[in-house]
């Protein structure tokens, strides 16, 4: 049995599953059997579909990075992007700030980098300061993990199958299938509803005399997150404020 690794596969998430495919035609040059193994940090998994996750010989998830790794990653994209040791437009704060923001999700790190090259890119600007960070960062639904993280610290029965109910729901529901679903009054779902809105981790959408409430792409990925740290604890990740 020959094994192909691809380890800390977050880049290519999006298009593992071709990736995947011409590795297998060309398997055959193997004379035993290929089993891929395949590892991506949390978001990475996340953002993958169903299908995909299931094609893989074996699965293999791995936790968020230290601070100082995720700093590590952020830098060595810039030199990499810039084909040169110099930081500009980024600094030291800045590149500290981005791994604050990503949590320890390379997914996340490598989103808002290269959303803040195109953007001072746009604006001809000579740093980065901390305020264009946060808008980036909001932009790509990186804050709305963590507000949404933030909101499930503390355990509620009621947001949790919420939350689980909408993971189940990726075109939509309404806030009177939740409530006859869950079995509690339509006044405790909107409530709910109204604080998982206002993470940006859900948007509305009105059809006819009905309001849908629709996951937003960062905010599904969010919701898997948060349900699957209720399934293995150990999933979890650090929280720390840059200077």
């Amino acid at each position: 049995m020959s094994y192909l690794i691809i380890d800390d596969a977050d880049e290519i998430a999006t298009y593992l599953s071709g990736y995947l495919e011409r590795i297998r035609q060309k398997s055959g040059a193997f004379r035993s059997p290929v089993t891929i193994v395949v590892g991506l940090h949390v978001m990475g998994w996340l953002s993958l579909t169903t299908e995909i996750r299931q094609s893989f010989s074996e699965q293999v998830w791995l936790t968020p990075l230290s601070l100082e790794d995720m700093v590590r990653v952020v830098s060595n994209r810039v030199r990499w992007a810039k084909g040169r040791s110099d930081l500009l437009p980024f600094t030291e704060a800045s590149l500290l700030r981005i791994a604050n923001l990503s949590m320890g999700l390379p997914w996340a790190a490598v989103a808002l980098f290269r959303a803040l090259v195109r953007e001072s890119a746009s604006r001809g600007l000579d740093s980065i300061p901390d305020p264009l960070i946060e808008d980036v960062a909001r932009s790509q639904g990186i804050l709305a993990v963590q507000a949404l993280l933030a909101l499930t610290e503390t355990p509620d029965t009621i947001r949790s199958k919420v939350l689980l109910a909408l993971a189940k729901s990726p075109y939509g529901t309404t806030s009177t299938v939740l409530a006859g679903l869950l079995g509690v009054h339509r006044t405790t779902v909107n409530y709910h509803l109204g604080v998982l809105e206002g993470t940006d981790a859900l948007a509305k959408e009105r059809r006819g005399r009905e309001v849908y409430y629709i996951p937003t792409e960062a905010g599904r990925r969010a919701i898997e997150l948060v349900l699957m740290r209720g399934i293995a604890p150990e999933v979890h990740l650090w929280k720390t404020v840059a200077a």
